[in-house]
């Protein structure tokens, strides 16, 4: 029988960022601080404060993930808030949702909704200061990004290095219609004012380099976000330790999330390794199979390390066997957005779950961004068990975090409610 190695022609393995870092030497562009605390410990403050200053890369990607960290955060709150406030309504509940689901239905991309949402909430609610820039920004035009500067918040001037805090929740009480009670809330808005401060330091830091860092996380982004566009391909700095594998996955997941959509895989198999093995997990329908999909990275781990410790004399290290873990759980995540591109939600949960799973293993596989996609993409499935222990193990170690999780309290509230009144349940 054939080693399982052999699934992959070694010409795409050797593309991939594990085996080109696969020697000491190899490691020197990315062997500072900041990266360290951005790879092996998956750190994003201690990342973005300890990254040198004229590692434009560094300093792009660092302050990126601290974006999208900030985005999938608001995520996980919006579709909480709408599973409560729209797909569930009660009549008790607060005149102030209205303005929850104004910045939830923005942040998802749906301008309209989020306009029906706002004419509905009374000038003198409790969350006017909050709500006003984005009344202001629904009647501009609504053209992203919206001015947040007038919120209560005191993050200053985008400066690429630095890790500005958020006001400690709650920021305000809701009264529930037809009650004495009040609902204490954190406000949205607050996690997406810090998202649009890290992407701004992130380009400011990131010169030149921020483009095509952008496409590391193709698809990771809030879908009012600008969709990053090909930027030819990546360089390996910019691919370290990252959810993709080789130089050519950058473009490939730009234009899968662009207008290409899913007719990117044959397009880009070729160039691509993560379009590769997209293309080889299908089944017969022509979609990603998670069965193959699974076999398929389950056998990844083994052909990067046999690969990588060709390059140190027949020796296997211990950055050789992370980065390998890291591979794998990456491929997991990403293939996970390609069957979300195609319209499976079964199949991209399932692979999620996979690259949960890997990232029990070790630190260095808890990637932050990742495992809030996770969160988010449970509380728009109303899956209230996993998303609270996902978002806690994260706002640990930031605190910020603790916003989103008044999204998850109400959905939790809500859901067990349905539950107590369901018959024979």
């Amino acid at each position: 029988m054939e080693p399982a190695a052999a699934a992959f022609p070694e010409a795409r393995l050797d593309e991939t960022w594990p085996v080109h870092f696969a020697t000491e030497e190899s490691l020197a562009p990315v062997v500072q601080q900041g990266w360290v605390k951005l790879v092996n410990q998956r750190h994003l403050q201690q990342a973005v404060q300890g990254m040198d200053a004229a590692d434009a890369t560094g300093v792009a990607r660092a302050h990126l993930e601290a974006a999208l960290l900030y985005e999938q955060a608001a995520m996980v709150a919006a579709h909480s808030f709408i599973e409560v406030y729209e797909n569930t309504p009660q009549a008790t509940d607060p005149m102030g949702a209205h303005h929850l689901l104004t910045v939830s239905h923005a942040v998802l991309g749906d301008t309209e909704a989020a306009k029906a949402a706002a004419a509905k909430l009374p000038a003198d609610d409790v969350t006017a200061t909050w709500h006003a820039p984005w009344k202001a920004w629904l009647e501009g035009g609504a053209t992203w990004p919206p001015d947040l500067s007038t919120l209560p918040l005191e993050l200053g001037d985008p400066t690429p290095g630095s890790w500005p805090a958020l006001p400690t929740p709650p920021h305000y009480e809701m009264p529930e219609q037809g009650t004495e009670s009040k609902r204490s809330m954190g406000d949205p808005g607050a996690l997406v004012a810090a998202a649009l401060w890290h992407r701004r330091a992130a380009e400011k830091g990131g010169g030149e380099a921020f483009a095509a860092v952008a496409t590391v996380r193709a698809g990771y982004g809030m879908p009012v976000s600008p969709k990053p566009s090909a930027a030819g391909a990546l360089s390996y700095p910019q691919l370290f330790g990252s959810t993709l594998l080789s130089p050519g996955d950058g473009a490939f997941m730009a234009d899968l999330h662009g207008p290409a959509g899913i007719g990117a895989v044959d397009t880009h198999v070729d160039t691509s390794f993560l379009a590769w093995m997209a293309h080889e997990s299908r089944g017969d329908d022509g979609k990603i199979s998670s069965e193959k999909a699974v076999d398929l990275v389950s056998e990844l781990r083994l052909a990067l390390v046999e690969r990588a410790k060709a390059r140190t004399n027949g020796t296997v290290t211990g950055a050789q066997r992370m980065f390998a873990d890291a591979a794998t759980a990456g491929a997991f995540w990403s293939l996970a957005l390609v069957a979300e591109a195609q319209g499976d939600r079964e199949t991209s949960g399932l692979l999620r779950l996979n690259a949960r799973d890997k990232a029990d293993l070790g630190n260095h596989l808890q990637d932050p961004v990742s495992l809030l996609s996770l969160a988010a993409w449970d509380a728009n499935n109303r899956n209230v068990h996993r998303a609270p222990e996902l978002l806690h193990d994260q706002a640990r170690r930031y605190p910020e975090l603790e916003v989103a999780r008044y999204g998850l309290d109400v959905l939790a509230l809500r859901v067990q409610k349905e539950r107590i009144e369901t018959p024979g349940m």
